[in-house]
């Protein structure tokens, strides 16, 4: 039996509107049975080790093919001037609203492409301010093969981050997604880019990031080059690892 935590399901439970303590109890009941436990994280394989056998960690694989080609037709309703700065995935408390914000406020277009699933009256108003800026453009939920007609938009990629536990363990598909799509990333230094290149990945705190953005946006990039950095971490990659552990869990 395989247990592969994508995220920290327990630090979730607020966002889902589920009981901790409930999906507390699941979680170790899964790990009680699991005889390969797999984290997406570092962090969150230290903090699941409940034996002396420590998880393997399992980072996010990317669709690569889905993502090689972001220079196709541009998407009508997408049009920003540039320099654009883009989100892509859903928004949420997890989003750094006001961090995107300050992006804007520094003269760059921000495309936002994803549904909001925000839980608080303040979070919805504070949303609706940010799209109703001159040079923003919210785009709800797409279907995944229309996502390179908005990547194209795009000349840096942003995984804008709030610090929490569930974000610190997380690992972000939009990262890999850009990168796969030949765009540089900004990143807060919340969720963690470890195994990624970081000529393409800029890390930075709340105070840097707009900066970080700009410099970013001021840089000469090899499209291919960024692309082919996570070359090795397709799905197909990542399930190759998957087998090969559960060989060695059957020869154990």
């Amino acid at each position: 039996k395989v247990l592969f935590e994508t995220d920290d399901s327990v630090a979730a439970g607020a966002m889902w509107g589920v009981s901790k303590h409930y999906l507390h109890m699941a979680r170790e009941a899964n790990l009680a049975q699991a005889d390969l436990v797999l984290a997406v994280t570092p962090e969150l394989a230290r903090h699941l080790q409940r034996t002396a056998r420590a998880p393997r960690w399992l980072p996010n694989g990317v669709e690569l093919g889905r993502f090689a080609d972001a220079s196709g037709d541009r998407s009508d309703d997408a049009m920003l001037p540039g320099p654009v700065a883009g989100v892509i995935g859903q928004f949420s408390a997890r989003t750094d609203i006001a961090l995107l914000g300050d992006v804007q406020a520094a003269g760059i277009s921000l495309l936002l492409v994803g549904p909001r699933w925000f839980t608080t009256a303040e979070q919805n108003a504070e949303f609706d301010e940010l799209i109703a800026r001159p040079g923003v453009r919210w785009v709800d939920a797409v279907p995944r093969e229309q996502l390179t007609q908005y990547l194209s938009q795009i000349d840096v990629g942003l995984t804008p981050y709030v610090d929490s536990m569930f974000n610190r363990r997380s690992y972000p598909l939009k990262t890999l997604e850009y990168l796969a799509a030949g765009i540089p990333v900004v990143a807060t230094d919340v969720a963690t880019t470890q195994g990624l290149d970081d000529r393409f990945v800029s890390v930075a705190d709340r105070e840097s990031f707009v900066d970080s953005v700009m410099r970013a946006l001021a840089s000469e990039w090899d499209r291919a080059a960024i692309a082919e950095s996570v070359v090795n971490d397709g799905w197909p990659a990542r399930a190759t690892q998957v087998l090969a552990w559960i060989d060695s869990e059957r020869d154990a």
